[in-house]
């Protein structure tokens, strides 16, 4: 009864261009009404053979252009409808459940709240201990702008929470000597442009007939 039924509901959706003639024999063959050719595997392989669907079943000569073009397209409605057949490793899979996926998304909003709540927190305790470090050592608010404050900050961030601070030798000896081998090393290299450098100005605009001009001043 369910292949009769289904085999019905077939027919029904190519419409009047089939005929489903079944043989006593093989209730698997029907008979096309436009060619009278039987053919083997159901509803199925008919609509491939109005709809000229190649390679299962050979195509009806018969079938007007309407007749494949309702045939195909309740070819690619089922198609799309039918569900797909489990593997041997799907059971390895998880499955996706839309109940659990919508929880799992709450969680992770929930947790990005907790952690915005944190963050602001743990940024507000950090901002204390900056300005007393500030206050005590008679530091100017200004220094907070400075870029080299901010390489600080992100220098330490990256480093993790075991970062040691420099000692007072450290900082008047060897990390001293350093500063000033670096800012040598910018003067040296302003010099040499003093030397072997160039200035180059540029001055481009249009004129009346829309041609771009550019005009450049080399020193």
């Amino acid at each position: 009864m369910e292949n009769s039924s289904a085999a019905a509901s077939n027919s029904e959706a190519v419409g009047s261009v089939t005929s489903l003639k079944r043989k006593s024999d093989d209730a698997d063959k029907v008979k096309c009404k436009l060619c009278n050719r039987v053919i083997s595997g159901g509803v199925h392989r008919l609509k491939q053979h109005i709809a000229h669907v190649k390679g299962n079943v050979a195509s009806c000569q018969k079938a007007t252009p309407i007749d494949k073009a309702n045939s195909n397209e309740v070819e690619i409605l089922e198609s799309c409808t039918t569900p797909r057949s489990l593997g041997p490793m799907d059971s390895f899979v998880r499955l996706i459940s839309p109940a659990d996926s919508l929880v799992e998304s709450r969680k992770k909003l929930r947790q990005q709240n907790i952690n915005d709540v944190l963050s602001k927190k743990r940024t507000s305790e950090v901002h204390v201990y900056l300005a007393r470090w500030v206050y005590e050592s008679a530091i100017p608010f200004n220094a907070v702008k400075n870029d080299a404050f901010q390489q600080l900050l992100e220098a330490v961030g990256q480093f993790g929470p075991r970062y040691i601070p420099p000692t007072q030798y450290q900082l008047g000896k060897p990390l001293l000597k350093q500063a000033v081998e670096t800012t040598k090393e910018t003067v040296k290299k302003q010099e040499e442009w003093k030397k072997s450098g160039c200035s180059i100005m540029t001055d481009a605009w249009s004129d009346r007939k829309r041609r771009s001009i550019m005009n450049l001043c080399v020193n």
